[in-house]
């Protein structure tokens, strides 16, 4: 995904991350790409993002998170992972001007719901921008790649507290239909 953001729009910076075991591969593939404006970094859910090695402030003004929900840990034996990551969103978009896109195609409508519940617990605002019918005519259920990804395609804005300085009042980016 970074990839293709990055050679569709080449004059923004990109911080891509993941986990720890997967950061250099990802690297790597970056460095391949011939896109220079691409990072990896390692980021484990729960606590701050990275800050931006640019010295530009910190906080990204978007985040991406691209079929995230359905992780829940790599064993049975670890805790889920979707209060870590709506606490690592709550903290990216403490910056002014920022927001998140999430999408998403449904595999378990409740624990979609639950993530949900866990960001607006946190002051984050959640709306659907595009709906789920106009989804759908831009990328049907049946060109996924993932096997286990059959269900509708879910876009979601997410942003902090409304209101003046917190980059989420009416001067904030919109995803419009």
């Amino acid at each position: 995904m970074a990839i293709a953001l990055a050679a569709q729009w080449r004059s923004a910076r990109y911080l891509a991350t993941d986990l720890p075991c997967r950061v250099s591969a990802m690297a790597a593939a970056f460095a391949e790409s011939g896109c220079p404006m691409l990072r990896a970094t390692p980021l484990i859910w729960g606590g701050a993002p990275p800050p931006q090695s640019d010295g530009g402030g910190a906080g990204a003004s978007l985040v991406l998170l691209a079929d995230l929900l359905y992780f829940r840990g790599s064993s049975l034996f670890e805790p889920d992972t979707l209060e870590p990551l709506a606490e690592t969103v709550r903290l990216a978009l403490a910056a002014r001007c920022s927001f998140a896109l999430c999408c998403f195609r449904v595999r378990d409508r409740r624990r979609e719901a639950h993530f949900r519940a866990l960001c607006e617990a946190r002051g984050l605002a959640i709306s659907e921008p595009l709906s789920e019918a106009r989804l759908a005519t831009m990328l049907p259920p049946g060109s996924a790649t993932d096997v286990e990804a059959t269900g509708p395609l879910r876009l979601w804005r997410i942003r902090g507290q409304a209101g003046p300085g917190t980059g989420t009042d009416d001067n904030s980016p919109r995803v419009e239909e």
